[in-house]
């Protein structure tokens, strides 16, 4: 039962990989490329522990047994006699167990290193990502298109024209300060179950399967913690003053070629908002606009 080897790593560095990417969708590409070869890693290594356990226990239960086995006694030798000492099978268990260890300390010390080395490259390509992002937000104005929709005297439904794949990148990092976990997220329609449709989180930045698709309030708490990179899916959030998981937070969802603003309100997500919020919503995008990161035309009707 020797240690089995580690697998090397066959890719190149990952700094030397974002180096000589420039495009966002480049950077992300080989983003989602580590990150699917660390899940493939880890998989590997959930599949190969399970078979040294099964061979170990197979081993030392082999070693067990021998002990208690009856004995076939030599010629001349009554029947019963012992041609072992005892002694010499707990020996053989110890040596068995001793054994085990070993290998199995030996996979886990191999598999903590290869793993520490593929975080360590996907630490590398996100924050490739998040540098990309600003450079080009901070570049030049990103194009935006705005329509107030009034319901009656004082509500109204807000639409944003739907933005490039980069363009739905940009806007996410100029209102929340962070960036998504994957380039192609606004327009992001797979699921892993037809009836209920897309789940609103990636399995990205620690979240499991069970994370995915949180309530309104769950979702609100998930988004409130921040950080340089938000495994959000199929919509752009944004804070305004409220605070985390009250009425401060609203979110740009896609609706085919427009993206509907929606705020948290009671539970749950409502596109028919109060024209007072509508309009906290577009003097934080006049805001973006006098700094010069937006380029915004607001219409109505």
């Amino acid at each position: 039962m020797p240690p089995p080897e580690p697998t090397p790593l066959s890719r190149p560095p990952a700094a030397a990989v974002s180096a000589s990417l420039e495009t966002l969708e480049a950077v992300y590409a080989a983003w989602t490329e580590r990150r699917t070869a660390r899940d493939a890693q880890l998989a590997q290594a959930a599949s190969e522990r399970a078979r040294l356990e099964v061979e170990g226990r197979f081993l030392v239960g082999a070693a067990r047994a021998a002990g208690s086995a009856p004995s076939t006694p030599a010629a001349g030798q009554p029947a019963g006699a012992a041609l072992v000492p005892a002694e010499s099978f707990e020996s053989l268990v110890r040596e068995a167990e001793a054994r085990v260890a070993a290998t199995l300390s030996a996979f886990e010390q191999a598999h903590a290193e290869a793993l520490a080395a593929a975080d360590a490259a996907c630490a590398e390509l996100a924050e490739a990502a998040v540098v990309r992002v600003r450079r080009y937000a901070l570049a030049a104005p990103l194009p935006v298109q705005l329509w107030l929709r009034p319901v009656g005297r004082d509500r109204a439904v807000v639409h944003l024209a739907r933005p490039s794949p980069d363009g739905a990148v940009l806007l996410f990092f100029l209102l929340t300060g962070s960036i998504p976990s994957r380039h192609g997220f606004l327009s992001d329609e797979s699921t892993e179950d037809l009836a209920l449709g897309p789940p609103p989180l990636y399995p990205d930045e620690g979240l499991s399967p069970a994370d995915l698709r949180p309530d309104a309030e769950a979702l609100s708490v998930r988004l409130a913690t921040g950080g340089p990179v938000l495994p959000v899916r199929g919509f752009i959030p944004l804070w305004l003053a409220g605070g985390p998981g009250g009425p401060g937070l609203f979110r740009f969802l896609q609706r085919g070629p427009v993206l509907e603003l929606e705020q948290l309100q009671e539970g749950a997500f409502q596109g028919v908002l109060p024209l007072a919020q509508a309009e906290r919503v577009a003097g934080l995008l006049l805001r973006l606009r006098v700094e010069g990161r937006l380029q915004l035309e607001i219409s109505s009707g």
